[in-house]
């Protein structure tokens, strides 16, 4: 019996990164998973692995499967470069199953107001698109 408790209580450690200059800043935890910043490190795979883990284990956390929850993500993701791309869309992907199996995801994806959208970014919101997650796409100052 306290085998079970402890398993049904159990929750997911946080993951807290601080930005660098080629690194966004990133924090997951319970209810709340947030980047800002520039994304085009030298070793995108080195560097969304632990945030790809994290999300796989979140997905399997009783948190995420528990339909009276909510988890808010918010992107304030300047610029990523091609590498990043795929590890961001591979983010969404886990995101949208989290949400497909019941969990309410809210997604805020910000996007710079002065610079707007270009083509490539374009293309990247159009994939995000294809998800049943529902994204808020809201413009911001720098």
């Amino acid at each position: 019996m306290l085998a079970n408790y402890l398993i049904y209580t159990m929750s997911i450690t946080p993951l807290s990164i601080k930005s660098t200059k080629t690194t966004p800043e990133v924090y997951f935890g319970e209810g709340s998973i947030t980047m800002r910043g520039e994304s085009f490190p030298e070793d995108a795979p080195e560097f969304y692995k632990k945030l790809i883990a994290w999300l796989q284990a979140y997905k399997d956390s009783n948190y995420a499967k528990d339909s009276t929850k909510s988890t808010k993500f918010v992107s304030q993701i300047n610029f990523f470069n091609t590498a990043s791309r795929g590890f961001l869309l591979e983010m969404v992907s886990l995101l949208n199953y989290i949400h497909v199996q019941g969990h309410k995801i809210d997604m805020t994806w910000y996007y710079d107001a002065d610079e707007g959208i270009d083509e490539d970014d374009i293309n990247f919101l159009d994939l995000i698109d294809d998800f049943k997650v529902p994204v808020e796409y809201k413009p911001y100052s720098s």
